[in-house]
């Protein structure tokens, strides 16, 4: 039966010329070939992003909780501090600002976002002032640093939570106000041999 069908198909292709063929072959069978073309571009695009060009991970993940930054300082912060990346073709470092903004829609959004990163352990470490230092605190968010195994000894500032980040080079140097600022690591944090990779860049 098919193979009938088939032929008769065959048959009458045949008696047409190229333009009526295209137009028979249109007609008939475009949802198989719209259906066919996506099916090939999703594939496409999985496979890209999988195996050919897949986008990098982060190799670390900083949440900035203090003055505000403009877009292009946190890029350059980014670049600056991925010195530190053991694969760049691979690896990335990420940091997100997380200052609010006075616009309601836009804050609980951010604030809703921050707190589904911290919950899916996605944040290495916090930069923050010694406000937000206060409260990640007082929420018990953060570990206290002498109890983490960082490989090194690092300053901590008198609430035993937070490195201070006074003076360091590298915020200075790209223009970013260093006063007054403290690295801390929330709970549930991973990859603390990177955070101290990032904590020996960022001290004076």
């Amino acid at each position: 039966m098919i193979n009938t069908s088939f032929a008769a198909e065959k048959a009458k292709l045949k008696e047409m010329n190229f333009k009526e063929k295209c137009q028979y072959i249109w007609e008939y069978y475009k949802v198989h070939i719209i259906v066919t073309v996506l099916l090939l571009v999703i594939i496409g695009s999985v496979i890209n992003s999988l195996f050919i060009n897949p986008p990098k991970r982060d190799y670390i993940y900083l949440a900035w909780i203090a003055h505000a930054l403009s877009m292009e300082d946190v890029e350059i912060f980014e670049e600056e501090l991925s010195i530190i990346v053991e694969n760049p073709d691979r690896q990335a470092v990420r940091i997100s600002s997380y200052v609010l903004t006075g616009n309601p829609q836009v804050d609980i959004a951010m604030q809703t976002r921050f707190v589904a990163e911290l919950q899916m352990r996605n944040i290495n470490g916090l930069i923050v002032d010694h406000e937000e230092l206060m409260g990640t605190i007082q929420e018990r968010v953060v570990y206290q640093i002498s109890s983490l195994p960082l490989g090194m000894d690092f300053p901590i500032d008198s609430s035993g939570f937070a490195v201070p980040l006074n003076g360091s080079p590298m915020l200075e140097e790209i223009g970013i106000r260093s006063e007054g600022l403290y690295f801390v690591v929330p709970v549930g944090a991973r990859n603390l041999y990177r955070i101290t990779k990032a904590l020996e860049v960022l001290l004076p």
